[in-house]
């Protein structure tokens, strides 16, 4: 190999014919490979798809109807065990004084119907004496976000749907 003052490398005659002895062996294999494959084309058109074992289910036994009762009873076994690694997890987060907040360590209570009702209600007024006003501080939108907490999931989404279309609609102007 030698390098020419243009700075590209010139083979030597013996080493350029060992590549295009190389690069012609490759092209035959391949022809080769790709006429064997040309040829068990038809073969493989021919055969029934049905056939397919990944198609067909590993158990073919098994029953694929779901009832609600064992939803139901498939959900309460996971809540079950969320809440047992929950209380795992806060005692483990207890024990190492890792942290020290409250709000952290301590599970939320869950609300009856009447608290609930009762924390909507003041949620729903909440809001619409803000958009009454037309404006609400940081505060007091930190002290409505606290209270919107406090609600279940369902509740929650509907409180902050309330809030998010009042600020969309341009009823409420407020800072996060």
């Amino acid at each position: 190999m030698r390098v020419c003052s243009e700075g590209k490398v010139k083979l030597g005659a013996s080493k350029l014919f060992a590549v295009l002895v190389v690069q012609t062996a490759l092209l035959l294999f391949l022809g080769y490979r790709i006429m064997i494959l040309e040829t068990r084309a038809p073969e493989a058109q021919t055969q029934p798809i049905n056939n397919n074992p990944v198609a067909t289910p590993i158990n073919s036994n098994a029953d694929t109807s779901y009832n609600a009762a064992s939803r139901a009873e498939t959900r309460q076994i996971i809540r079950e065990e969320i809440d047992a690694v929950e209380g795992r997890l806060l005692e483990a987060i207890e024990q190492s004084g890792a942290v020290r907040s409250k709000a952290l360590t301590s599970r939320p209570r869950k609300l009856d119907g009447r608290e609930t009702a009762q924390i909507n209600t003041m949620v729903e007024n909440q809001i619409n004496s803000f958009v009454a006003q037309g404006d609400a501080s940081q505060a007091e939108m930190a002290e409505l976000e606290q209270m919107i907490a406090k609600l279940p999931p369902s509740e929650r989404i509907k409180a902050m749907g309330q809030l998010s279309k009042a600020v969309n609609n341009g009823q409420l102007d407020v800072r996060f």
